[in-house]
């Protein structure tokens, strides 16, 4: 959904430029890059008398819930900040950078509590269950707060039994000394899941920002910087329009589809499945890059759902099934850096 409506968001309604609306998205591999393996290594030693996950858990999501408030409402924010001769041009520009900051600040406490989640998944369920726990994560995802209260206050987590001294010592280093530490030290399956990861969401993020782009001006043959009112300018809003309806409907079909992979899992191995939902998004996009169709490209838009939720739950299920809690956090953390 945020895929979705963000970049229609940023340019309907906040009337912001297209680099603008492209630039919000290189915040999430960023926020990934730093946040997610430094919060994973530190909730595998935590020490807090909530558990290891739990405090993570809760700040994140609570910082998420305030920021996505900050950011859906930004132009009542920047007009309550602001004082009340401000010009219209100046509450403009302010409420872009109050909604950007607001955005960063949703994608860090995401990482920040995303990555311990589903730790902690890992945690309670047996390995022999590993594989369905992408289910149980799509569904969280879609009622995150409601989920993450019941979570924090029924999930019985085991304390971390690490040595206190090494707990006093591992602060002392840098955290770039001890995440290349953690990438040198890592088994072989994890770093070749953490390049098949890499390539995966290399693909995505080059497609991600251009997407909408690619309905309003390719398909639908609308134009940003035609005269307001013209033509194309009406082609290009309306593209950007059904392509925000079109993403609503890939975030449903994503869901489905991380429900039904471990049933799939069950005949063939992960690492065929993902490649399955890969090359079916391949193939469809290959047929019908150049279409003029709104049906057609909308279709495009749904079917890239395969492979994002292949890639967002089948990599993150074996990490979890061949890992243990001493080490989930930094492994999930791991796999996020390649994902940046």
């Amino acid at each position: 959904i945020s895929f979705a409506l963000t970049t229609p968001f940023f340019a309907q309604v906040l009337r912001a430029g297209p680099v603008i609306s492209h630039f919000i998205w290189a915040l999430g591999p960023i926020s990934g890059l730093v946040v997610a393996p430094l919060v994973g290594a530190l909730s595998d030693r935590s020490t807090s008398r909530f558990g290891r996950r739990r405090p993570f858990i809760e700040a994140g999501t609570t910082v998420v819930a305030a920021a996505m408030l900050v950011f859906s409402n930004a132009p009542v924010v920047t007009r309550l900040l602001l004082p009340r001769s401000a010009a219209e041009s100046t509450i403009h520009k302010a409420a872009i950078v109050v909604a950007t900051v607001a955005f960063a600040f949703s994608d860090f406490a995401l990482n920040a509590s995303m990555w311990p989640l589903r730790a902690l998944h890992g945690d309670l369920v047996p390995a022999s269950q590993q594989h369905a726990m992408p289910v149980v994560f799509a569904i969280c995802v879609v009622v995150l707060i409601t989920t993450t209260v019941i979570m924090l206050f029924t999930a019985d987590e085991t304390p971390w039994k690490g040595s206190a001294d090494k707990v006093a010592r591992e602060p002392q280093k840098s955290t770039g000394a001890i995440l290349m530490r953690h990438l040198i030290i890592a088994p072989n399956w994890m770093k070749r899941l953490a390049i098949c990861n890499a390539l995966c969401f290399f693909a995505f993020f080059c497609l991600t920002p251009n997407f909408s782009t690619w309905f309003a001006s390719s398909v639908l043959q609308g134009s940003a910087d035609s005269p307001e009112g013209s033509e194309r300018a009406l082609r290009f809003e309306q593209g950007v329009n059904v392509y925000g309806r079109a993403g609503i409907f890939r975030s449903i079909v994503q869901i489905i589809l991380a429900a039904a992979y471990p049933h799939f899992m069950q005949r063939e191995h992960a690492g065929n499945v993902l490649g399955i939902a890969h090359g079916v998004f391949g193939a469809v996009l290959l047929a019908f890059s150049n279409t003029h169709s709104e049906l057609l490209g909308a279709l495009v838009v749904v079917i890239s759902a395969c492979p994002l939720s292949a890639a967002m739950t089948l990599v993150i299920a074996e990490v979890s099934a061949r890992s243990d809690a001493s080490q989930r956090g930094q492994l999930l953390g791991m796999l996020n850096v390649s994902t940046c």
